[in-house]
């Protein structure tokens, strides 16, 4: 997994066809859980010390 400026690359090698499977669909679940939970509280707050 790699992020390039605001592009995430993710790439999957598996050996079957079924683990392959499962292994995207729990990353594209648990990606989905993380987007709702930015939506919801919002971006992150940055305080005056984290300013620099």
């Amino acid at each position: 997994m790699v992020v390039c400026d605001k592009l995430l690359r993710v790439s999957f090698i598996a050996r079957e066809a079924r683990m392959a499977r499962v292994s995207v669909n729990s990353f594209f679940d648990h990606l989905n859980l993380v987007i709702q939970t930015m939506e919801q509280f919002g971006p992150p707050v940055i305080e005056e010390s984290d300013k620099g």
